[in-house]
């Protein structure tokens, strides 16, 4: 077995190679069973259980190539080029996304894509599988920026000020079955969608500016100077980690936690809100 570097990955979905990939990893298992009985000498025998694979993979700009609970074919290549790529490969759906903007150390925009297995996965040298040529959209974390508005019919949204940095994760909360159907590995259904987001800030005091526990906004997570996250509505849970450092005297912060609120009343009776990515697209809506 030769060692070799990881430069030389990539990912499909699928028939489509996904573009600007950073990294993927994938954890294999068997959920063994451990039993100790009078005849067993003081320690435990195991059995052969259920087969089970999760995995992720990273990639730079604000646009995911799948959604939180999407079917997809992963496919994993470690090295090689065709006809010779070796890599894994299995039928799985997406649990959730994740979207980050430093703002205040100049990264890129980069996200992560969480799946879990949803049936067997194969150790594969194939001539098939072809890398993604497209060159990369780089998306400086320094464009990023926060707006918020209090529900309303036509809402008013105003910059929170010193914003430096924000997350925002969108999942499905997967349920893992097995029987007699699922050929010894674990398989999923898609539960109910969710959404969260983190902002950090710099603050001085708590201004009327700055969302406090309990307050219902609506976000908008900019990733270019016209384009944003568009969450309608969250719900603000804290204010967490508010440091005054005395001793080095570093700039007074705090990091804004939230949940999405999907039904809300803007002003005219209760209505129902979305989760749409900067190009407009609903990742959630209610229709899903």
């Amino acid at each position: 077995m030769a060692v070799v570097s990881g430069k030389s990955g990539w990912v499909m979905n699928g028939a489509a190679a996904l573009a600007c990939i950073r990294d993927w990893q994938i954890s294999y298992t068997a959920d063994l069973k451990a039993a100790v009985c009078n005849v067993s000498r003081g320690a435990p025998f195991r059995i052969q259980s259920i087969f089970d694979w999760v995995g992720t993979w990273k990639s730079y700009g604000p646009y995911p190539a799948a959604k939180p609970g999407d079917a997809i074919t992963f496919r994993g290549a470690i090295t090689g080029t065709s006809p010779n790529v070796k890599g894994v490969e299995g039928s799985a759906i997406v649990e959730r996304v994740e979207i980050t903007c430093d703002i205040e150390n100049g990264g890129i925009i980069e996200h992560t894509v969480t799946f879990a297995g949803n049936g067997a996965l194969s150790r594969t040298s194939t001539s098939s599988w072809t890398n993604a040529t497209t060159y990369p959209t780089p998306y400086p974390a320094r464009l990023g920026k926060v707006e918020t508005a209090a529900p309303a019919a036509v809402p008013t949204f105003a910059e929170l000020g010193d914003v430096r940095n924000w997350t925002l994760s969108l999942q499905v909360a997967l349920q893992a079955y097995a029987s007699s159907s699922t050929a010894l590995y674990r398989k999923r259904v898609v539960g109910p969608f969710d959404a969260s987001l983190t902002i950090g800030i710099f603050a001085d005091n708590l201004t009327t500016m700055v969302p406090l526990p309990n307050e219902v906004k609506h976000v908008r997570l900019y990733t270019e100077a016209a384009k944003y996250w568009d969450i309608k509505w969250a719900r603000f849970s804290g204010v967490n980690g508010y440091d005054v450092d005395i001793e080095t005297g570093k700039p007074v912060g705090c990091t804004l936690a939230a949940g999405l609120s999907g039904v809300e009343n803007p002003g005219a009776g209760y209505a129902g809100g979305w989760v749409k990515d900067p190009d407009g697209t609903a990742y959630w809506d209610g229709s899903q």
